[in-house]
């Protein structure tokens, strides 16, 4: 069963998607891997891109927050919701970020085999920045058609 948070938020859910903090995946990819070479040498890629954006001054200004987290669009606005693992499923647990859809300057998807790096800007020059696991990638395309239209 897809999450809704419809009624946490107080409006109609318009898109959803399940996302975990930039190198999550990757890292615990390579803590329960025997094999990790090809595996370190993506986490190297995004600790690279993670110092060239601090070098730049342009650090993602992500709400904090563990495991896995639900991307709500509604009409007006985004919300970063922290999702609870049950023992069968996920539960939707607290709202830790609001934005109006108002704030919201570009929305990308970047195309990957496993993770796909998700980025929402924002009008005030901040972003989020998530990993997109591969199952839910359709809902983040989703997101971020719902953003830019």
């Amino acid at each position: 069963m897809a999450l809704d948070a419809s009624a946490m938020l107080g409006a109609s859910q318009l898109a959803g998607a399940t996302v975990s903090n930039r190198g999550f995946v990757a890292a615990e990819s390579m803590r329960n891997t025997p094999a990790a070479g090809p595996i370190a040498g993506a986490v190297g890629a995004a600790a690279q891109t993670y110092i060239e954006r601090h070098q730049k001054g342009k650090a993602a200004q992500t709400p904090a927050f563990k495991g896995s987290a639900f991307i709500a669009v509604t009409e007006s606005e985004i919300a970063l919701i922290q999702l609870k693992s049950g023992l069968v499923s996920r539960k939707l647990d607290r709202v830790l970020a609001r934005r109006a859809r108002a704030e919201v300057a570009s929305a990308q998807l970047a195309e990957a085999k496993t993770v796909s790096p998700l980025t929402i800007a924002f009008t005030d020059d901040s972003s989020w920045e998530f990993d997109v696991p591969l199952i839910a990638k359709s809902a983040a395309r989703e997101v971020v058609r719902s953003l830019t239209a």
